[in-house]
């Protein structure tokens, strides 16, 4: 007997026992995800130390795995630096978010501006619906730790004593997820036209729950709402624009201050400098 095929229970139809393997097939999967995800946060750091875009190119074998290991070549002519994030399912988030912090550490201009985008979204967050007592302290997290900065307290040489702090980290995890969809919230006219479930739904089941993996919408929004721009490089060839294996977000035109890299279904940080 094949143990592959549905066995027909008595009282069932064929169709409903299909669904149900189906089913249980769909939840084993999603538990051994979610193992691989917790054993992850088990035993990778939430962000590696930052090293010689080198490493990158070691990462693959230059027989076994020519395209990646051209491509990294091809990266590695364009940055010095790269640091690993954890594949939690928030690595775009934590990504973007460090690089970000990273940046307000060096530069007074961007360090202000990203405040006074902090500063307004606290009360646009609970217009568009998200409860004070809720978002209070992702708010309070984010807010605290850009006065840190201006005040010198925070600076480039301790900043990750916070940022690899799972405790504290996380807090600003969720706030860019909460930034990301406020923003497809009050555009929602927008961006409603490319979801097949209204935008709340869309934004509480994608965008907001911790451990989630970004789509490109989720991308957009929270660059879109922080108003700094990303340049995205992938070692996947049949990605990217025209020009060549990047994006630029939010859109083609933007002059990118933070880099990405991503590699199947994961971000990691790039370096100019």
């Amino acid at each position: 007997m094949d143990d592959s095929k549905p066995v027909k229970e008595e009282g069932k139809t064929l169709q409903e026992c299909i669904s149900q393997d189906e089913s249980a097939f769909y939840e084993k999967s999603r538990a051994f995800a979610q193992e691989i995800e917790e054993k992850q946060r088990a035993e990778v750091p939430l962000l590696g130390e930052k090293l010689t875009i080198g490493t990158l190119i070691e990462s693959y074998d230059e027989t076994l795995a020519s395209e990646y290991y051209a491509r990294a070549v091809t990266i590695s002519g364009n940055y010095n630096s790269i640091r690993r994030v954890r594949g939690d399912g928030n690595c775009y988030y934590r990504a973007y978010m460090t690089a970000l912090f990273e940046l307000c550490c060096k530069d007074g201009k961007v360090l202000e501006a990203v405040t006074k985008v902090c500063d307004d979204l606290r009360p646009k967050f609970v217009e568009l619906g998200f409860p004070e007592l809720t978002t209070g302290d992702f708010c309070d997290a984010v807010q605290d730790l850009l006065v840190e900065m201006k005040e010198g307290k925070v600076t480039s040489s301790n900043l990750f004593e916070k940022l690899g702090n799972e405790n504290i980290a996380n807090y600003y995890i969720a706030w860019s997820r909460i930034a990301a969809s406020a923003f497809l919230r009050a555009n929602a006219e927008e961006y409603e036209v490319y979801m097949e479930q209204t935008l709340i739904q869309f934004c509480q089941e994608e965008i907001e729950p911790m451990w989630h993996d970004a789509d490109s919408l989720a991308i957009i929004a929270l660059v879109r709402a922080l108003g700094q721009p990303v340049q995205i490089e992938y070692m996947d060839r049949s990605l990217g624009d025209s020009e060549g294996n990047f994006h630029k977000f939010p859109d083609h035109d933007a002059v990118p201050v933070l880099y990405l890299l991503f590699t199947i279904g994961h971000y990691d940080i790039l370096y100019k400098d």
